[in-house]
């Protein structure tokens, strides 16, 4: 158990790492693909609830570590997360298709995208007096984009793993 615990946090480190130093380093498209929580989506699925929650944390954790924010955004922002598409997973998304890998990515990412944002807003309303996030339609641009990139990671990741394993369908109802 305690390997398995050191296996997870060195895979936290590394897409953390790679985040960080390597995608947010990309100018334009690939710039918006946002790795941990493709990953997580798929831990949630495939190691279960309390594995994808440890992922949530770390990753949260080192988010918070490396952004200069209010601490504990992230770490909140990732745990709702997974909260989110656990319950998703258990009661709307009960197979695993393509479709639900799809929809419960966009639902993730409009929830991280958004709810930090809200939330630094809040916390940073009587100090700084900044505009409400929304009000600009460069948030919506970036959402979309980010969206449509995180979306087909999504697509090329379940076709690989639907290649190398026989734990997803490809469709969504089987007859």
């Amino acid at each position: 158990m305690t390997l398995r615990i050191i296996i997870h946090l060195f895979f936290i480190l590394l897409t953390f790492g790679l985040q960080i130093s390597v995608l947010n380093g990309f100018w334009g498209w690939p710039g918006f693909l946002n790795l941990g929580l493709i990953i997580l989506i798929f831990v949630l699925e495939l190691s279960g609830f309390y594995w994808g929650l440890g992922w949530a944390l770390g990753l949260g954790f080192f988010y918070d570590i490396f952004y200069f924010q209010t601490f504990g955004v992230f770490l909140l922002s990732f745990l709702l997360v997974a909260l989110l598409s656990q319950f998703l997973l258990a009661k709307f998304f009960t197979n695993r298709s393509l479709y639900s890998y799809l929809a419960l990515i966009v639902s993730a990412i409009i929830f991280l995208e958004l709810f930090p944002r809200l939330l630094i807003f809040i916390l940073d309303f009587y100090s700084a007096g900044s505009e409400f996030f929304l009000a600009g339609k460069e948030t919506a641009v970036l959402l979309g984009k980010s969206l449509l990139v995180n979306g087909v990671a999504v697509l090329l990741s379940f076709y690989l793993f639907n290649f190398l394993s026989t734990r997803f369908n490809e469709v969504f109802i089987r007859k």
